[in-house]
């Protein structure tokens, strides 16, 4: 298992990935950049590769610049995720795509 707790860049993907047997990625995750382009980049990988990647939504407001971008940058990563964690008043909220 292995848990990136500061900026992740998209260089910093790479090859490995392809050998997980799963990816756990955090809303968090997908708040910002570098780590925005980089998650996704790393759910392409996965879905290339046929690895499961799982969505926590771990959804915090004050770490998005807007709820309507958080809402587009969600529902782009939950389209390649085979599950999704998160309360349904949340998912709602953010008309979060159903997987």
């Amino acid at each position: 298992m292995l848990f990136y707790k500061c900026l992740l860049f998209p260089e910093d993907i790479t090859a490995k990935i392809t050998n997980y047997d799963c990816l756990l990625i955090t809303g968090t995750s997908l708040a910002a950049q570098p780590s925005r382009d980089a998650v996704l980049y790393a759910l392409d990988v996965a879905k290339k590769n046929n690895i499961p990647v799982i969505l926590d939504i771990d959804y915090r407001p004050y770490t998005w610049e807007s709820r309507y971008i958080a809402k587009e940058i969600y529902n782009k990563a939950a389209e390649k995720c085979s599950g999704i964690i998160g309360n349904d008043e949340v998912k709602n909220r953010l008309n979060l795509y159903q997987v």
